[in-house]
Protein backbone atom coordinates (compact mmCIF):
# COMPACT_ATOMS: atom_id res chain seq x y z
CA UNK A 1 0.00 0.00 0.00
CA UNK A 2 1.17 3.49 -1.07
CA UNK A 3 1.65 6.13 1.53
CA UNK A 4 0.12 9.57 0.92
CA UNK A 5 0.73 12.89 2.29
CA UNK A 6 -2.65 14.01 4.09
CA UNK A 7 -1.30 17.73 3.25
CA UNK A 8 -3.68 20.53 3.02
CA UNK A 9 -2.47 23.29 0.93
CA UNK A 10 -3.78 26.66 0.86
CA UNK A 11 -3.71 29.16 -1.76
CA UNK A 12 -0.60 30.99 0.63
CA UNK A 13 1.51 27.76 0.95
CA UNK A 14 0.94 27.71 -3.60
CA UNK A 15 1.92 31.09 -3.74
CA UNK A 16 4.92 30.41 -1.67
CA UNK A 17 5.84 27.29 -3.37
CA UNK A 18 5.72 29.23 -6.82
CA UNK A 19 7.90 31.94 -5.29
CA UNK A 20 10.47 29.35 -4.19
CA UNK A 21 9.95 27.64 -7.46
CA UNK A 22 10.90 31.07 -9.47
CA UNK A 23 13.78 31.87 -6.57
CA UNK A 24 15.39 28.64 -7.61
CA UNK A 25 15.03 28.68 -11.49
CA UNK A 26 16.56 32.48 -11.24
CA UNK A 27 19.62 31.28 -9.23
CA UNK A 28 19.85 28.16 -11.91
CA UNK A 29 20.02 30.42 -14.72
CA UNK A 30 22.57 32.92 -12.86
CA UNK A 31 24.78 29.92 -12.11
CA UNK A 32 24.76 28.53 -15.34
CA UNK A 33 25.62 32.03 -16.81
CA UNK A 34 28.42 32.28 -14.08
CA UNK A 35 29.85 28.84 -15.12
CA UNK A 36 29.48 29.35 -19.05
CA UNK A 37 31.66 33.06 -18.88
CA UNK A 38 28.16 34.94 -19.63
CA UNK A 39 27.34 38.27 -17.65
CA UNK A 40 24.84 38.14 -14.38
CA UNK A 41 22.60 41.09 -14.21
CA UNK A 42 21.28 42.17 -11.17
CA UNK A 43 17.86 44.03 -11.46
CA UNK A 44 18.39 45.90 -8.36
CA UNK A 45 21.14 47.66 -9.02
CA UNK A 46 22.13 48.17 -12.79
CA UNK A 47 24.58 51.17 -12.09
CA UNK A 48 27.15 48.64 -10.75
CA UNK A 49 29.89 47.08 -11.75
CA UNK A 50 31.71 43.75 -10.73
CA UNK A 51 35.38 44.59 -9.76
CA UNK A 52 37.24 41.60 -9.43
CA UNK A 53 34.37 39.26 -8.61
CA UNK A 54 34.37 40.39 -5.01
CA UNK A 55 32.79 43.76 -4.44
CA UNK A 56 30.54 45.99 -6.03
CA UNK A 57 31.39 49.23 -6.75
CA UNK A 58 28.93 52.34 -8.19
CA UNK A 59 30.00 54.03 -10.54
CA UNK A 60 30.17 57.34 -8.47
CA UNK A 61 32.51 55.32 -6.41
CA UNK A 62 34.83 54.28 -8.62
CA UNK A 63 34.91 58.03 -9.99
CA UNK A 64 35.54 58.83 -6.89
CA UNK A 65 38.57 56.45 -6.93
CA UNK A 66 40.28 56.77 -10.17
CA UNK A 67 40.12 60.71 -9.30
CA UNK A 68 42.12 59.92 -6.31
CA UNK A 69 44.73 58.05 -7.66
CA UNK A 70 45.31 59.85 -10.36
CA UNK A 71 45.75 63.04 -8.29
CA UNK A 72 47.99 60.84 -6.23
CA UNK A 73 50.15 60.14 -9.37
CA UNK A 74 50.33 63.33 -10.42
CA UNK A 75 51.73 64.12 -6.99
CA UNK A 76 54.46 61.71 -7.56
CA UNK A 77 55.22 63.01 -11.27
CA UNK A 78 55.62 66.34 -10.50
CA UNK A 79 57.90 65.73 -7.81
CA UNK A 80 60.53 63.23 -9.90
CA UNK A 81 60.11 66.13 -12.40
CA UNK A 82 61.38 68.96 -9.84
CA UNK A 83 63.67 66.80 -8.76
CA UNK A 84 65.43 65.97 -12.16
CA UNK A 85 65.04 69.68 -13.21
CA UNK A 86 67.37 71.14 -10.36
CA UNK A 87 69.80 68.16 -10.08
CA UNK A 88 70.81 68.65 -14.09
CA UNK A 89 73.12 71.41 -14.63
CA UNK A 90 72.32 74.41 -17.38
CA UNK A 91 75.87 73.77 -19.21
CA UNK A 92 77.77 70.37 -19.02
CA UNK A 93 81.63 71.18 -18.55
CA UNK A 94 83.12 70.31 -21.73
CA UNK A 95 86.74 68.59 -21.49
CA UNK A 96 89.25 69.28 -23.54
Amino acid sequence: MQETLNTVLTAGLLRKAATLAEEIETKQNELTALLSGGSITCASSPKTKVVGGKRVFSEAVRAKIAAGQKARWEKVHAAKAAKASTSTPATAPVSA
